[in-house]
């Protein structure tokens, strides 16, 4: 599963880390985009060749909302993940524009273990989250109410549970690509462009809780 990651946004002493680290695996190649004036030379065939992009939250200004917006739109596939330093003053102003929040200091192993989940299209949560920061999730707005057919709910809590598309369709009964329409249609249904807002969406509607 070799591809491209996109560092975007990062702080030198945390892009030089993570570029030391990511030379380690024979999984990925790191493409650095330093500053906005290689972010307007980037190539679209970069961008899809790419499967994955990690970007800080520390200044989350509406040119790196775009910036992420237009990643996606050149290839949907591709996985955002955030990494921040506090969860209520981050979270909520990047989980739309993103599959997964990372505190910027997790360890290596468990940003690994992150991508493979974001690539296979499950739900990782920051092993530092509690009660407390589902809770200011829940509370942060009301209840959301888009009507969800009975088969969109069960594909959305298999896909809470870190199921691909591949286990769900087979404890469903259906194809990955059935099920893959279903997750279109949740993704359209909730306003999302990241599978962190249908974890979310989830947590709020009762339709999946943390122990």
């Amino acid at each position: 599963m070799r591809g491209n990651i996109l560092l975007y946004n990062l702080n030198a002493l945390l892009q030089d880390g993570l570029n030391s680290l990511f030379k380690s695996q024979n999984e990925f190649s790191l493409k650095i985009i330093r500053s906005s004036v290689e972010f307007e030379l980037i190539n679209s065939e970069t961008i899809l060749n790419s499967k994955v992009i990690l970007f800080q939250t520390i200044e989350l200004n509406e040119s790196l909302r775009q910036a992420i917006i237009y990643f996606k739109t050149i290839n949907p596939q591709i996985k955002v993940i955030a990494l921040g330093q506090n969860y209520q003053k981050e979270l909520l102003n990047s989980f739309n524009y993103s599959d997964v929040f990372l505190d910027a200091k997790v360890n290596f192993k468990t940003l690994l273990k992150a991508i493979q989940i974001a690539l296979s299209d499950g739900f990782f949560i920051d092993p530092k989250a509690t009660k407390d920061y589902i809770n200011l999730l829940k509370s942060s707005e009301d209840r959301i109410i888009n009507a969800l057919t009975k088969r969109e709910i069960e594909v959305l809590k298999l896909l809470c549970n870190d199921k691909t598309s591949k286990e769900i369709g087979s404890e469903l009964k259906i194809s990955s690509r059935t099920v893959e329409n279903h997750r279109k249609n949740l993704l359209k249904k909730t306003n999302s462009r990241g599978t962190a807002k249908l974890l979310i969406y989830a947590i709020k509607n009762d339709l999946f809780k943390i122990d």
